[in-house]
């Protein structure tokens, strides 16, 4: 009866210790970790609405890297009132964006072209991504612009094309009416 006593006393000690000691440190240092990540991430998104601001001209937006220009997209319809989550990083090739508004769901590729033009290769297979996905309609954005035959190809399609002039348009646009409801979501979705 002793020993059980003893056990349980030891087992009581132990766990108050590691309480006492979470509390002392391991509390306080995801407190102070959660602030450096919310003040990054404010940060980050301060820097993509100064960035959409200082864009004015298709030769601003061909100096971008392609993420700039994702972000840049993104905060554009986010300006727009969409609620605006990026996928998961890297030139995949797949859906960059995905936009919600009105309880309708969108997807969106970026291209970011200096040059070339975007032809209906391309626009065929985000089509097919956008309708696996389970998106009502998508837009695909680039810097450059897009042959007769992609124009072709969306005619009595829900996809929507943006070239570098629309999305200068759509910034534009963003700036003058600051769209309530817009929200660029900085977590990329898996």
């Amino acid at each position: 009866r002793f020993a059980q006593n003893d056990v349980a006393n030891a087992l009581d000690a132990g766990v108050v210790r590691a309480f006492t000691i979470a509390g002392t440190y391991v509390i306080p240092f995801v407190l102070v970790m959660s602030a450096f990540v919310w003040a990054y991430r404010q940060y980050q998104l301060h820097g993509m609405k100064k960035l959409a601001d200082n864009v004015g001209t298709g030769a601003d937006l061909c100096e971008l890297d392609w993420e700039d220009f994702e972000n840049l997209t993104a905060a554009g319809f986010a300006a727009n009132g969409f609620q605006v989550q990026r996928t998961a990083a890297g030139a995949d090739g797949g859906i960059d964006l995905y936009m919600a508004r009105d309880g309708h769901r969108f997807a969106v590729q970026c291209k970011h072209y200096k040059s070339a033009s975007i032809g209906v290769e391309k626009l065929r297979a985000f089509y097919g991504d956008m309708m696996h996905a389970g998106a009502e309609a998508g837009y695909f954005v680039t810097s450059g612009d897009f042959t007769s035959e992609a124009r072709t190809f969306v005619e009595g399609k829900s996809l929507f094309l943006y070239n570098g002039a629309a999305l200068l348009e759509l910034l534009a646009r963003g700036r003058d009416i600051a769209s309530p409801g817009g929200k660029l979501i900085l977590d990329r979705a898996e």
